[in-house]
């Protein structure tokens, strides 16, 4: 690290002193670098405009960073990858972006079976150097290869296989921290059992990085999963497919078990020409990997409930790769519904019994807002993606979309469920948070954020009582129970941004263009701007271009499994003429193989046939 004098490092009080005693390119002020670091993927339209965006390499550099925002009462946003579905490392205005993406340190410990990762280390690093040891690092948020582990300890990320596995805090044994006063704090070890004091590691797991910034994570690792074994089922109904997902985890505990409904299904299709069902008004996806033997009875188990449940189509396969294809088509899903328009994403959850009642529910809310809903879920643990379209060009569709988007809050909430399941509050869910807690136990939430940051303005996030540079204002955010007053008076407003003009846009610059403002979502950005060929934040603050990027990511992440070493859109396109070939002789087109048209794939007794 450069250091000018140890006075300046200590106690910076100007941006140029912390400059100085930061290494060369560290500080990031021109404005159109800075674009790349404003958004996340929830492409959050109140998104500030940085005082710096400040890549940080070590814990000390992040002590100085920390001392400077509490001496001049400057903000900080913390930011991992930028992908990120909630708006949580949306920069704030006049604020510092402190990216975290320098540190990607990852060490494997094969005898205590742990990892030591930086915050800007991607999962799919993690795995790789994993997997390379013969272990395994079990969360697996759909976009592991793009998403940071900072990011993931940060909302406490689940994903496909946590079904059976567990989510992010689940594996984390310990961490180093900054507090907002620049106390460096070691929380944890690698140690299974430890209960002398409170568990602070837990508390800061999930706490969306508003009470201290994580500079180091000690991560517990497994033996290496088995091959699994995979079933694809279709289905006529959405509640003969979640009745489906209800008996299966009666009785049993799937590595995998996914949903994805009738617009997700023909999304994805769409995008990979697959063969899947695109009459079919649910699919569910499930895994196993007990034993050689014991996967197959478990499948087979699994199938039997789907054939019970009115299954239109069950495929099972023990090919590690034709499995993972489907697997990918499900990471995909995402991606899929986003070239279909703009997105409003929704993470919630409820207990697995109400997953039927919330599909099924979701259902009736687009088809009475006149919106259209894709719904992919953790099914096995209850956790739903709605994912809801707008038209940046119709603005009584965004209104009806808008009222769409708290409605599927309020029923989450009514089924005993939760606003936000894996993807945290951020700043979009927000304004449901009071609600959701309670006044008794968000009052809690604001001792303890208070506690460990007492200025309550040098880290924000949606555990603030204050308003000012922390947030949003809650009462002001655009989607802040806009939805009860349509809803009760049936009437339309003109969108209006924050500043209280009408229809909803704002002036960039004295360019005399205009983007859509709080009220009429832009279409989400990528998550670097590399991919978006953004060439100004390109070159001398590290940001390649897309081609080079790829390649260092194959570089970095190319670890003994083929699965970590392309992205998953790659993957899907190379693996789907396969299984087209395999499929070649299926009696309907869009069907899976079926046993005569795919003599080395066995059909269970009792699949229907047509």
């Amino acid at each position: 690290m450069a250091r000018n004098d140890a006075q300046t490092l200590d106690h910076p009080t100007t941006l140029s002193e912390l400059e100085s005693a930061l290494p060369p390119g560290s500080v990031i002020t021109d404005p159109a670098s800075m674009d790349a670091y404003r958004w996340d993927r929830a492409n959050d339209p109140d998104a500030g405009v940085p005082l710096a965006v400040i890549r940080v390499s070590s814990t000390e550099e992040v002590q100085a960073v920390i001392r400077y925002a509490a001496a001049t009462g400057t903000p900080i946003v913390p930011r991992g990858a930028g992908s990120g579905l909630s708006g949580g490392s949306t920069a704030v205005q006049g604020g510092i972006v402190l990216s975290m993406d320098r540190m990607k340190s990852i060490t494997i410990d094969p005898v205590t079976r742990t990892a030591v990762a930086g915050p800007g280390a991607l999962n799919a690093e993690v795995k790789a150097a994993a997997s390379a040891q013969g272990l395994w690092y079990p969360p697996d948020p759909s976009s592991y290869e793009i998403c940071s582990i900072g990011g993931n300890v940060a909302t406490n990320a689940g994903g496909l296989c946590c079904v059976k596995y567990g989510v992010t805090t689940d594996y984390v044994l310990g961490m180093t921290v900054v507090l907002s006063d620049a106390r460096v704090v070691k929380l944890g070890g690698a140690r299974l059992k430890d209960v002398a004091g409170l568990s602070l590691t837990k508390l800061f797991v999930g706490s969306e990085g508003t009470l201290g910034i994580i500079t180091e994570v000690l991560l517990r690792l497994i033996p290496a999963q088995r091959p699994p074994t995979t079933l694809v089922a279709s289905f006529p109904t959405l509640n003969s497919a979640t009745d489906a997902v209800l008996a299966i985890t009666r009785s049993m505990r799937p590595s995998m078990l996914e949903f994805m409904d009738n617009v997700t299904i023909n999304a994805v299709e769409d995008l990979t020409r697959m063969g899947l069902d695109r009459g079919a008004a649910a699919m569910l996806i499930a895994q196993s990997d007990e034993p050689a033997g014991h996967a197959a009875v478990e499948i087979g188990l699994i199938e039997d409930i789907c054939n019970q449940n009115s299954a239109t189509e069950c495929y099972s396969t023990d090919d590690p790769e034709e499995g993972e294809a489907f697997i990918v088509a499900r990471r995909m899903a995402i991606p899929a519904v986003e070239k279909l328009g703009a997105l409003l994403l929704e993470d919630v959850g409820v207990p697995v019994p109400c997953l039927g009642d919330l599909v099924t529910g979701i259902a009736t809310i687009s088809a009475n807002r006149d919106v259209t809903i894709a719904v992919i879920a953790h099914a096995g643990d209850g956790n739903t993606h709605p994912l809801i379209l707008l038209d940046p060009t119709d603005e009584a569709q965004q209104e009806r979309a808008h009222v769409a988007y708290g409605e599927v809050m309020d029923l989450a909430i009514r089924l005993g469920g939760t606003i936000t399941g894996e993807h945290g509050v951020g700043r979009l869910k927000r304004p449901w948070l009071a609600e959701y807690l309670g006044p008794d136990v968000l009052e809690l939430n604001h001792r303890i954020k208070n506690a460990l940051d007492p200025q309550a303005s040098s880290i924000p996030g949606p555990y603030s009582n204050t308003t000012g540079h922390t947030d949003v204002d809650a009462d002001r955010h655009p989607h802040h129970r806009r939805h009860d007053q349509l809803r009760d008076r049936g009437a339309r407003h003109r969108p209006r941004d924050r500043g209280g003009r009408e229809g909803g846009r704002e002036r960039v610059g004295n360019s005399g263009r205009s983007r859509p403002g709080p009220r009429g979502l832009r279409p989400r950005r990528r998550h670097h701007a590399a991919q978006r060929g953004d060439q100004s934040a390109q070159g001398e603050h590290g940001l390649l271009d897309a081609s080079t990027e790829r390649a260092r990511s194959r570089r970095a992440v190319g670890g003994s499994r083929a699965r970590y070493r392309q992205p998953a859109h790659q993957r899907a396109r190379r693996r789907a003429p396969r299984l087209r070939r395999r499929a070649r002789g299926r009696p309907r087109r869009g069907r899976w193989p079926s046993a005569r048209g795919c003599p080395d794939r066995r059909r269970r007794a009792g699949s229907p046939r047509r």
